[in-house]
């Protein structure tokens, strides 16, 4: 029974030391986007604006953006017509490039070298 008391607070200990490592990371992620994000939600379910109390209006926001809203429409297609282009010629440009740099030529490998150096440099420099 000795045995098992130091071997459980060697892990207690790695443990909290776990958690106190981490500890900063989890504090900067609610700090800085989960309750920023929160503070957004809660906001949009008021009629608000700097120099009065924030009044609550429900989903009465959302039910003007997706009825009356002229815009909105038009906005959303534009965003899914332009994310979707992004993506689809940055799936194709990456491809070819890939493709470009595995050919058998002479000199892959400075060819190679020279396309990733500008990833690479930032992160030593």
């Amino acid at each position: 029974m000795r045995s098992l008391i130091p071997t459980y607070n060697y892990k207690k200990r790695q443990a909290v030391a776990g958690y106190l490592f981490v500890l900063p990371a989890i504090l900067g992620l609610l700090i800085w986007i989960i309750g920023p994000m929160i503070a957004s939600l809660v906001i949009s379910f008021t009629d608000w604006n700097v120099l009065r109390k924030p009044n609550w209006i429900g989903f009465t926001n959302y039910v003007n953006l997706f009825t009356k809203d002229l815009f909105f429409k038009k906005s959303l297609m534009v965003t899914v017509y332009f994310a979707a282009g992004n993506v689809v010629f940055t799936v194709l440009w990456s491809l070819v490039i890939a493709l470009l740099l595995n050919q058998d030529i002479r000199g892959k490998a400075a060819f190679r070298t020279i396309f990733y150096l500008p990833s690479i440099v930032p992160l030593v420099a």
